[in-house]
C-alpha cells in the first residue's frame, strides 16, 4: 500500500465535484479516493489541509471530517501527521527559495521527512519534481 499526503485541493475537487475547462476534477478525485478505500493507498494530511479544507467549505473541523473524509476515516485509510518546529522552519526556507507559499513548501517538507508521496493539482509543485515525488491523482496508477 503506498503512503500518500494528500493536498487540499484534491479533496475540494472531490467534494465539490469540480471541473476545469476540460478535465473531470472531482470524477479524478473520486477515483483516487476510492483506490484508498479499497487498499490502495494510505492518505495522509496535515492539520493545515484539514484547515484549509473546513474554511473553504466554512464549517467545522467534525463537519469537514464527516462530509469530507468519512469514506477514508471509516475504512481507517486517512491519518493526520503531525511535523515539528524544523520542518517547518525548512518550509519556510523552502518557500523563499522555490518563490512558493509556505503552505505548499511545508507539505513538500512533510512529504520529504515521511517518505510519503504528494498528491495534488497545485501549480506550485511542478518546480520541485526533484525534490519529492508528486502526482495528480489520474497520474498514480
Amino acid at each position: 500500500m503506498q503512503k500518500v499526503l494528500v493536498d487540499s485541493n484534491i479533496f475540494l475537487d472531490y467534494y465539490l465535484d469540480r471541473q476545469d475547462a476540460m478535465l473531470p476534477l472531482g470524477e479524478f478525485a473520486f477515483q483516487f479516493i476510492k483506490r484508498a478505500v479499497e487498499c490502495k493507498y494510505l492518505v495522509f494530511i496535515t492539520k493545515d489541509v484539514l484547515f484549509e479544507v473546513k474554511n473553504i467549505l466554512g464549517v467545522d473541523e467534525g463537519t469537514a471530517w464527516r462530509r469530507v473524509f468519512s469514506s477514508l476515516a471509516n475504512k481507517s485509510k486517512i491519518e493526520l501527521v503531525s511535523y515539528e518546529k524544523d520542518v517547518e522552519q525548512r518550509a519556510i526556507v523552502l518557500a523563499k527559495k522555490e518563490n512558493i507559499p509556505k503552505t505548499d513548501a511545508l507539505l513538500i517538507e512533510v512529504a520529504k521527512e515521511n517518505n510519503l508521496i504528494l498528491v495534488s493539482r497545485n501549480f506550485h509543485f511542478e518546480g520541485s519534481k526533484g525534490i519529492i515525488q508528486i502526482f495528480k491523482p489520474e497520474e498514480l496508477d
